[in-house]
């Protein structure tokens, strides 16, 4: 026969420690096959109070046209996985080819549907804000894609302006 003994239950006290995302909680779409991007934009996002949230969505080694416009089908189920209760300031959709092709527009709209009250941003969008804001009107344009993706890039920069 074995004697039982009664377990000590002690309580401390604590406290929690304050809401490190008071500023910014942003969430961020990312291809699979993307090896960079999560830890860049940590570095650029290293302040208190800023946290990134990341979904990866699947997508094809091979870049052309073809294979970006197929990226918007699975767009909404890539933004989906970011869930709501996150309470995010804003989407960031982590690819610039894919946003040339794609639209900027219908990328929006796309991320809209799932999050209709954030704003969201991507890499060509994003650099014809910063471009515009730098006074820059002309630009030399260097890319991994092919030069189908990176016209329409190139197109798409001299519709904003930018030679």
């Amino acid at each position: 026969m074995h004697e039982t003994t009664a377990s000590a239950i002690t309580r401390f006290d604590f406290s929690t420690d304050p809401d490190l995302n008071v500023r910014a909680r942003i969430g961020l779409l990312v291809l699979a096959s993307d090896q960079t991007l999560e830890r860049e934009l940590r570095q650029l996002t290293d302040a208190v109070g800023v946290d990134l949230y990341h979904a990866r969505r699947p997508n094809e080694t091979v870049v052309n046209p073809d294979t970006l416009a197929k990226m918007e089908a699975e767009l909404p189920i890539a933004a989906s996985l970011l869930p709501k209760y996150l309470g995010l300031s804003a989407i960031g959709y982590g690819c610039t080819s894919g946003a040339t092709i794609i639209g900027e527009d219908r990328v929006e709209a796309i991320l809209k549907q799932s999050h209709p009250d954030i704003p969201s941003s991507n890499p060509l969008t994003a650099a014809k804000a910063a471009l515009k804001v730098l006074g820059v009107q002309r630009l030399g344009l260097l890319t991994p894609y092919t030069p189908e993706v990176t016209e329409a890039m190139q197109r798409r920069l001299g519709e904003a302006g930018i030679e």
